[in-house]
């Protein structure tokens, strides 16, 4: 399994800016609690954060992604990236 987490050029207002964690590997490599990781304890700290999945990604639910033991965790389903509005 690759853990990539691509370097983001700073914007000029940091409370736009963040980070974009990309997991990829094979079907029950672990990549949906390795990218889980980070956003637990992003939330826990406070901090606002985001899930965004494929539209296309129907597997379990909608507006959630869902790991193989059936926890949820809430996002949003798009069909583009860059519809995405903070």
């Amino acid at each position: 399994m690759a853990f990539f987490k691509p370097s983001i050029p700073p914007t000029r207002d940091s409370s736009t800016s963040g980070e974009v964690y990309v997991t990829m590997g094979p079907m029950f490599a672990g990549q949906t609690t390795t990218l889980l990781r980070p956003i637990k304890l992003e939330g826990n700290n406070g901090r606002n954060v985001a899930m965004i999945k494929s539209s296309k990604d129907m597997r379990y639910a909608i507006d959630s992604v869902v790991m193989h033991d059936g926890v949820k965790f809430s996002c949003w389903a798009l069909s583009d990236l860059s519809s995405f509005r903070v």
